[in-house]
């Protein structure tokens, strides 16, 4: 006999919504703490910062697509959108932390160099995770 799939009851949906908006309000919470803290202390603003800033922003739209209109029990146009946005600043956010990890490698590298052309790093990395992902998010 084989196993059927479980299928969540409405009641079991609606506290994964619940458990799922609070983890999500948590998260969202902490990354505006570090865009607070970027905007406020401009003596330490730096690249590094500055990518670390761009990866909560990335998170924090995935994370807001958890309060999207969204039903599972019904399939509508709100399906479409809260799963393109969440693929697309889910892979976003991966590229943030490979970005940032680069930077890192590259900083111990070749002292000075990110500062020099901050510009040039700054307008591909912005192409590679928002332009990139969304290209892959919409395949």
């Amino acid at each position: 006999m084989a196993d059927t799939p479980k299928t969540f009851t409405p009641e079991e949906v609606e506290i994964i919504g619940i458990v799922s908006k609070v983890c999500s309000s948590l998260s969202i919470f902490g990354s505006f703490t570090i865009l607070i803290l970027f905007w406020f202390f401009k003596e330490n603003r730096s690249i590094d910062l500055e990518l670390i800033v761009w990866y909560g922003i990335s998170n924090s739209l995935y994370l807001i697509t958890v309060f999207f209109p969204f039903n599972p029990l019904e399939k509508d146009y709100w399906c479409a959108i809260q799963s393109f946005t969440m693929t697309c600043f889910q892979i976003g956010s991966r590229f943030w932390s490979c970005i940032i990890g680069y930077v890192a490698f590259i900083s111990v590298i070749r002292k000075n160099h990110l500062e020099k052309h901050k510009t040039r790093y700054r307008i591909l990395f912005l192409f590679i995770s928002f332009g990139i992902s969304a290209l892959l998010a919409s395949m």
